[in-house]
């Protein structure tokens, strides 16, 4: 794939999950504003049938003396029965039952009479008085709490409010709150004091309506204010559910396209150490090939043919880069195998400081060549473990090629052991090129090989490491390394006394 294609996926894919997640929102956005609107309606109407009740608590009363047509003494006890709870004004009781009281015997319903026309008009102007009085009366007066309290409580469990509120009544002419959640305010009647103080979520609240309708329009006696201090939890509540959902199922979104972006780049990746891998074994496998066509070439010449010692020494070239074909051949089936888990390892009583000997020998050389020198700090007290010789000595080898390759002209490379709880610390120090933390992160992967800057011969599959990694595994070791740019590396190898 190449980068335009992948730019052109990853941003497609970027803004898809982008747009899904605005549109998720959104609808979550609208669903709480629905929910709001249908709680704001539900909570006015509550209101108002509260307030409707009240009003016809009292007015009750007024509406069975006047539609009775102010009839005879009998309509007494009906009006005092049917007189409401809520209106509990002993004045006003009286001045009806003595309204019945001086009635004159002659009184008579249906009369036309001027003396009854007269009298019922009378009748009718002092209960338009007495209505008049009991508007006039302070509003905190016209309300029982206990039945306040009912009303309130049915009216919002009818209409499917189910969260705590604070309610209270203001009254218009005192302009106060004169009631809060069941009980009557003390009142300061002083120019300055206001009861607004203390009281802003309740003054402040959309949810109210007016108390106790004025006649002829002349406004009302007062509010009843509802307050919700629980408001936004209860609406975010109602739709936990659909969030959480959007929420999980978006990151799974989110969790997929990183993870497939993720396995893109590292195919590409892989894909492009595969192409170094191949170039590299094709370039090994070249140069002993030519070698062994030029030796073979030589042998059949007629000159070099009757001669005995040439043919015997381009016989020995022959074989030589025959066993350099082939070891470069048994290095790649090694690895895969190591892989694949599809090896055993030959368990035995194993000298490492023999090893790490034998390996500064065939090394050492080489090293000395280039002008540099190598150092041997074995220290480890306890150096016989249980291992894969054939395996741990390949691993010492490879880390000291891999000192040795990566290190400019006069390597210096130092080899320490020492013991560490259960097992053997082996550690290799050189003074070469160093690597980066982004290379760090990719030196134990399959072909990689480290950046070599203006080291241009620095040859191999990149399979070292990560056979050595594998190996390391296979003894139940570990291996960290250590390194800065320019400054060389050390590579700290454990491995245990016994193994399990």
């Amino acid at each position: 794939m190449n980068k335009t294609a992948f730019y052109i996926i990853l941003v497609l894919m970027g803004g898809s999950i982008i747009g899904i997640s605005a549109l998720q929102l959104s609808y979550l956005k609208n669903s709480i504003e629905i929910n709001e609107e249908s709680f704001d309606k539900n909570v006015l109407g509550a209101l108002n049938k509260v307030a409707n009740q009240l009003q016809s608590d009292e007015t009750q009363v007024y509406n069975i003396y006047v539609n009775n047509g102010f009839s005879s003494k009998l309509n007494r006890e009906a009006v005092n029965n049917q007189m409401p709870k809520s209106v509990d004004y002993k004045t006003e009781r009286e001045a009806l039952q003595m309204e019945f009281e001086t009635l004159p015997e002659d009184f008579v319903e249906d009369c036309n009479c001027m003396s009854c026309l007269l009298k019922k008009g009378q009748m009718f102007n002092e209960v338009q008085e007495e209505v008049e009085a009991i508007n006039s009366t302070p509003v905190a007066d016209r309300i029982d709490l206990e039945l306040l309290d009912s009303y309130l409580k049915e009216a919002m469990k009818n209409n499917g409010v189910k969260t705590t509120y604070n309610y209270g009544v203001y009254s218009n002419s005192k302009k106060k709150f004169v009631i809060e959640d069941g009980h009557f305010l003390v009142i300061d009647d002083a120019p300055n004091s206001s009861m607004k103080i203390g009281f802003d979520n309740l003054f402040h609240s959309k949810y109210k309506v007016s108390l106790f309708t004025l006649p002829g329009g002349r406004g009302s006696a007062g509010k009843l204010t509802v307050f919700f201090p629980g408001k936004g939890q209860f609406l975010f509540s109602t739709i936990w559910r659909q969030l959480i959902s959007v929420l999980f199922f978006t990151l799974i979104i989110l969790f997929c396209f990183v993870y497939t972006i993720q396995v893109i780049l590292r195919q590409k990746k892989i894909s492009e150490m595969k192409n170094d891998f191949i170039n590299n074994m094709t370039h090994e496998f070249k140069t002993p090939i030519a070698t062994i066509s030029l030796a073979s070439d030589s042998i059949t010449n007629s000159r070099i043919i009757s001669d005995a010692t040439k043919v015997t020494r381009f016989a020995d070239i022959i074989k030589q880069e025959n066993k350099r074909m082939n070891n470069q051949v048994e290095k790649v089936l090694q690895i895969a195998l190591v892989e694949k888990k599809n090896f055993e390892l030959r368990i035995s009583k194993v000298n490492v400081h023999d090893l790490i000997e034998m390996a500064l020998t065939s090394t050492g050389l080489i090293i000395e060549n280039r002008g540099g020198q190598t150092i041997s700090n074995l220290k480890a007290e306890h150096f016989t473990i249980e291992a894969d010789q054939t395996h741990i000595a390949s691993l010492i080898n490879n880390l000291m090629d891999n000192a040795n390759k990566y290190s400019p002209e006069s390597p210096v490379i130092e080899v320490n052991t020492y013991d560490k709880g259960q097992g053997i610390v082996i550690e290799f120090i050189d003074n070469g090129i160093g690597m980066s933390k982004d290379v760090l992160k990719n030196i134990f992967e399959k072909f990689y090989r480290v950046p070599t800057g203006n080291l241009h011969d620095v040859k191999g599959f990149g399979l070292g490491l990560s056979y050595v990694e594998a190996i390391v595994d296979a003894h139940n070791g570990h291996i960290d390394v250590q390194s800065d740019l320019g400054k060389g590396s050390k590579f700290s190898v454990f491995l245990p006394k016994t193994h399990i």
